[in-house]
């Protein structure tokens, strides 16, 4: 009797797969001629050296999107909470914002949907749905991205974008203007930004015909800045401004400020204000959704496993 060798003869590999994938070869069929699944998945954890990496991309990818909804989900309710107490100071009339910025809103959507535009209407409607201030700027809660770079370069504060403008209530002449703007592009009209001395209009164009707007006072005229700039023109914006109740030293103001001919100028059809500046915006609009990113990728460095 043969003596038993004490090394254990190690087990031969399970080379079933194998046999299943040469028996399914000898088949005519060419559907049959692929890997089976069992075959594939094995290759997989042989060449990866550990089963629990089958699915981590998707695993993490899952984790990123998830983060992305409840970070953002987080700053947004926070904004909700917190934007009542933001306006205490303000009178009763001027908190009814949120109804206001609806009934922006539902206009937008009129005008959209084929609502016939009337530019003083449309004018009037800015002018007594909205509240001048200097200048509407973004809160940390709204863009807490842009709101910190606006720190060091205060002109990346300015908010162009209109649906913020109407949520808010508050504008500057410029953003007035550029709510007035896009109500009448939702319309299908033309529009231009005017720069005065130290003051922003529009100008609509009805049926071939440019007529300016003023909504940060209430304005519109039938005819361009060109016209109203001429002294014939001076008696109808009299009899316009004292239509409105303006009396004495403000029509005069007024009058002196779109008649200036210093500084004027007229940006290209359909532009922004500040065509950087906006871009600026929208990107740090985007920024803020995909903040829960580099938090991720932190975590991963380190170490961090998701599954």
């Amino acid at each position: 009797m043969m003596p038993s060798n004490s090394t254990p003869t190690p087990s031969s590999p399970d080379t079933s797969h194998r046999a299943d994938w040469r028996a399914a070869s000898l088949d005519g069929n060419s559907e049959s001629n692929q890997l089976p699944l069992s075959y594939m998945r094995g290759a997989w954890k042989r060449s990866t050296g550990s089963p629990e990496l089958e699915w981590k991309f998707s695993s993490d990818f899952s984790a990123c999107v998830f983060l992305c909804v409840f970070v953002n989900c987080l700053v947004f309710l926070a904004s909700a909470i917190s934007e009542p107490f933001q306006f205490q100071s303000l009178s009763v009339r001027d908190r009814n914002f949120h109804q206001r910025a609806k009934l922006m809103q539902h206009r937008l959507s009129e005008y959209r949907l084929g609502m016939p535009f009337e530019v003083e209407e449309a004018t009037q409607f800015v002018f007594q749905n909205t509240r001048h201030v200097e200048r509407r700027e973004v809160t940390f809660l709204e863009n807490w991205i842009q709101w910190t770079l606006g720190q060091f370069y205060s002109p990346a504060l300015e908010v162009q974008d209109t649906a913020r403008l109407m949520r808010g209530g508050f504008a500057s002449c410029s953003q007035r203007a550029q709510i007035l703007k896009s109500l009448a592009e939702s319309a299908g009209h033309r529009c231009r930004f005017v720069g005065l001395e130290g003051h922003v209009v529009l100008e609509i164009e009805v049926d071939g015909v440019w007529k300016l707007a003023d909504p940060d006072y209430g304005v519109a005229y039938d005819f361009d800045l060109e016209a109203v700039q001429s002294p014939d023109r001076e008696r109808d914006i009299r009899q316009k401004l004292r239509a409105m109740n303006w009396r004495g030293r403000n029509v005069e103001n007024y009058i002196e400020i779109v008649q200036s001919a210093n500084d004027n100028r007229r940006l290209q059809i359909g532009s922004p204000l500040s065509p950087r500046l906006y871009l600026f915006e929208q990107i740090c609009r985007w920024l803020v959704l995909l903040t829960p990113i580099p938090f991720i990728v932190v975590l991963k460095a380190i170490g961090f496993r998701f599954n």
